[in-house]
């Protein structure tokens, strides 16, 4: 009900995002059309709505999701009926979103900021936001408020002239960016989306794209994790850290691939296509376990790169969860990441092949796939990336000219080729598929071993889109059953049985001759991302590192680098080799050492 009060918009944003995909996915028009008309109806009585009733908690941080299902209307405008009088209505409601929303750039490009500089009181009632007054619905939701510090935002609408809008942090209580872990992930892509509505927008002297590849090194820098995600229990660390200790949530994850995606489908660049498939094929899989492999019955709320146990944990290394937070199990913690997760693997396969400007298709990511992308054409991709590193992609072109064929070079696909010949890495490489025919493109990677620097000298160890650490030996215990069968929605405890304080004995300059990759033939009905069975596996020479502490129950930060030179004593065992394994086929883990 309109009583509900501004976040009330929050929750259907979810569903709104979900129609969307199945308008697109679906094979049935009828159905396609059903789907896109709520989604616009929705849309249209929410922009009434948020005329009298303005966006708060939830809703403001995450407008940017709103806005998105807003843009996809106008993008499929044929598909959703929308006329001139619904067009003029979702460009308005852009415009009311991101005025009423948080400013998550200048947010971005303040970092880093304490806990307390946010919305501390999210739920809360309040009221509007964004500088803007009550006003009638016909002018964006009225007239600005004279506030004294304008940010200068100009947005320009399909069928409204330029405005500007005028942000007062201190005028509304409540309505800051906040430092919320899935905010942050959520919020990523706000200059993405402003950016579809408003080609030429500016913050601080730079472009949306350019504000985008800020705020990724910026995160990076302070908060940064090798599985491409940061660091953020509940919320961001503050003072920042990058321990591989500290965790991050599971919605997080899922969420932060979504807005990398997004980010990609509007800039074209690969940098960030790069960044969602390594939390995709590293942090997300690494959040589930079970004894037997190969389910998500049981899953983290927080995960950590370096992981030696999931116990109930006091005291515990993160700083604004549970004790049972980085425990397995159906809810730990909160139940929103049970019912957020299940979107992450979706909205990535939804992302792998595009449409783009000039009538041809991009395809972004690699995995096995069948897409049509409307008549007389479609791709075939068949890999076992990022397992393998070959795919190939068959485009069939059933139409009367050729088609632009664009293909994703990963950036650390330094000597990767397309059909034999050297593709230059980090670009969308541009084919053409003839007209009448199947055209197929073989793209090779080529990857090596790769070692990637953290703190205090510690090092990551990479392979393409692929995180390799050491697996700890789990024990599971059974602390919680709610139904089903014996294997099904248990709660559990997991104990280390195996050693993990290793130091790397590596050259940093040449990591290859120390670094042995193998790969094995994955079982048939085994999971990709199995705990056990490795299809691909780093055989790497460890060296047993005593001194390498605990604190608060959790593995303390890598010892100083390098940590068995004569300096520190020498306190290291004798060289051993062992196999680590992708990042993602684990429970327990040690990620960067």
């Amino acid at each position: 009900p309109e009583s509900s009060g501004g976040v009330q918009y929050w929750a259907p944003s979810n569903v709104l995002q979900a129609l969307t995909q199945f308008a697109e996915s679906t094979s049935d028009a009828a159905s396609a059309r059903d789907a896109s008309a709520a989604v616009l109806a929705h849309l249209r009585e929410q922009r009434r709505r948020m005329v009298r009733v303005p966006l708060d908690s939830w809703a403001s941080q995450r407008w940017m999701d709103m806005a998105l299902s807003a843009q996809w209307l106008l993008d499929h405008a044929a598909l959703a009926h929308v006329d001139d009088a619904a067009a003029a209505e979702l460009a308005d409601l852009i415009f009311m979103l991101h005025a009423q929303g948080v400013d998550r750039e200048r947010w971005f490009e303040t970092l880093p900021h304490d806990n307390d500089s946010g919305d501390a009181s999210v739920g809360d009632g309040g009221g509007g936001g964004g500088g803007l007054g009550d006003g009638d619905g016909g002018s964006g939701g009225g007239g600005r408020a004279q506030e004294s510090e304008s940010q200068g935002w100009a947005i320009r609408n399909t069928k409204t002239e330029p405005r500007t809008i005028v942000r007062s942090h201190a005028a509304v209580p409540g309505k800051k960016a906040d430092t919320h872990n899935v905010d942050v992930a959520q919020g990523l892509k706000s200059a993405a989306v402003i950016a579809r509505s408003n080609a030429s927008a500016s913050y601080g002297g730079f472009s949306m794209r350019e504000l985008s590849l800020r705020r990724v090194s910026q995160l990076d820098a302070l908060y940064g994790l090798p599985t491409g995600m940061y660091n953020g229990d509940e919320l961001l660390p503050s003072p920042a850290t990058r321990s591989p200790s500290r965790g991050i949530e599971l919605c997080g994850a899922v969420e932060a691939a979504w807005s990398y995606a997004t980010m990609f489908a509007t800039f074209g660049e690969t940098a960030f296509a790069d960044r969602a498939e390594r939390i995709v094929h590293n942090a997300l899989p690494a959040t589930w376990a079970s004894p037997k492999g190969g389910d998500m019955w049981a899953h983290q709320y927080l995960q950590a790169v370096n992981q030696i146990n999931a116990v109930r944990a006091t005291p515990h290394v993160w700083a604004h969860d549970g004790d049972y937070a980085e425990t397995y199990g159906l809810e730990p913690n909160f139940g929103c990441c049970t019912a957020n997760f299940n979107q992450g693997w979706p909205k990535f396969a939804a992302s792998l092949v595009m449409g783009t400007a000039d009538g041809g298709v991009a395809v972004v990511h690699y995995a096995p796939a069948e897409v049509s992308l409307g008549a007389a054409l479609s791709v075939d991709i068949a890999t076992d990336f990022p397992f393998g590193d070959v795919a190939t992609v068959s485009v069939h072109n059933g139409r009367a000219a050729a088609v632009a064929v664009h293909l994703r070079v990963p950036g650390w696909a330094d000597a990767a080729t397309v059909n034999g010949v050297r593709a230059m890495n980090g670009t969308m490489h541009k084919e053409a598929a003839a007209a009448h025919a199947i055209t197929r493109f073989v793209v090779e990677f080529k990857p090596e071993v790769r070692l990637e620097q953290w703190d205090r000298g510690a090092v990551s160890v990479h392979r393409g889109a692929l995180l390799f650490s050491l697996p700890i030996r789990p024990k599971y215990e059974v602390y919680a059953h709610h139904f089903g069968t014996a294997d099904m929605s248990n709660d559990y405890f997991l104990t280390p049985t195996s050693e993990w304080r290793f130091a790397l004995d590596v050259d940093p300059r040449n990591p290859a001759r120390n670094l042995s990759f193998s790969r094995q033939k994955l079982a048939p009905g085994a999971a990709p991302y199995n705990h056990s069975g490795w299809t691909v596996t780093v055989r790497a020479p460890l060296r047993r590192l005593p001194s390498w502490g605990i604190v608060a129950n959790s593995a303390a930060q890598p010892p100083q680098s390098p940590a068995c030179s004569a300096e520190f004593g020498d306190a290291c065992g004798p060289v051993e080799l062992r196999e680590l394994v992708p990042h993602g086929g684990t429970e327990l883990r040690i990620g960067e050492m």
